[in-house]
């Protein structure tokens, strides 16, 4: 869901549920078959983090310090490509487009401190 998905219907669903599904998504709200809900919502709750790593965590603590990628690397004694990869990582799954975007969801989420 936080990969920008507005609605998942399932080809085995009811013709009932696609019109249910095409009106709440021309409404601005997400729909996805109730089949979906067990699954899109235990792994919520079975992975907190929105899949993020703990080095992932650890690279969004450090963004939060304002720490720019060569300090993370150097801190981490990995290279600055990686940190970099990292990066992209945190904003595709937290869906979010900058560092800052990354810290304040991170903040709200209480994935980081």
């Amino acid at each position: 869901m936080h990969q920008g998905a507005d609605g998942l219907f399932l080809k085995n669903d009811s013709p009932e549920k696609l019109s249910e599904a095409i009106l709440t998504i021309t409404q601005g709200k997400p729909w996805f078959s109730p089949e979906l809900w067990p699954i899109l919502f235990s792994r919520r709750t079975d992975k907190p983090g929105w899949d993020l790593s703990e080095e992932d965590l650890t690279i969004l603590r450090l963004v939060a310090d304002d720490k720019t990628n060569s300090e993370i690397a150097c801190a981490l004694h990995i290279c600055q490509r990686k940190v970099g990869k990292h990066i992209s990582s945190i904003f595709l799954s937290l869906n979010v487009k900058t560092r800052a975007g990354a810290v304040s969801k991170a903040l709200r989420l209480q994935l980081i401190e």
